[in-house]
């Protein structure tokens, strides 16, 4: 499952390589772009912080750049209910921005928008994947790519699983 799938490319990317998936984003509006960017994929609307999936329901998650629009108090959330729907033994793969500022958007790409992305210090995501009973097996780093490519700010990838013995 991709949680806060947007427009569902990294859902589509993980079908086309035989993986079952399917996407969930908050916007009605993504769901749909993401049905018309990729007809086979399954997407759904639904929220993160109160996901429609029961209790260890589901093998893996992945969430890239999606909780960066959350505050403490909603990632503990997102995580809790990312712990509550994994299978024992399921994956969690988290990709942030690193910092502790937040960045304000009005325009991107050319388009009006508004925009609050929040960059994560890695100690309070692993801090709370853990909280939430999640137990966090790696952690990565980058620099960013060049400034053509992706915006100009370090990442952090982590891979957290369900305990299999709880």
């Amino acid at each position: 499952m991709e949680l806060g799938a947007g427009p569902g490319h990294v859902a589509a990317y993980l079908a086309e390589r035989g993986v079952e998936v399917s996407a969930l984003d908050l916007s009605a509006a993504m769901v749909d772009e993401a049905k018309r960017l990729f007809p086979s994929l399954q997407a759904v609307v639904g929220d993160m912080l109160d996901l429609p999936y029961a209790d260890g329901s589901l093998a893996g998650a992945v969430s890239f750049y999606s909780i960066i629009h959350f505050d403490d108090a909603q990632l503990a959330t997102c995580f809790g209910e990312m712990a509550r729907v994994l299978k024992p033994g399921g994956v969690a793969a988290l990709a942030f921005h690193v910092g502790d500022e937040v960045v304000h958007r009005e325009q991107w790409w050319d388009m009006p928008v508004v925009l609050d992305a929040r960059f994560l210090p890695v100690e309070l995501v692993t801090r709370l994947l853990g909280e939430a009973g999640l137990d966090v097996e790696s952690v990565e780093q980058r620099e960013p790519y060049a400034p053509a490519v992706e915006y100009q700010s370090r990442r952090a990838y982590i891979v957290a699983a369900r305990p299999t013995i709880e």
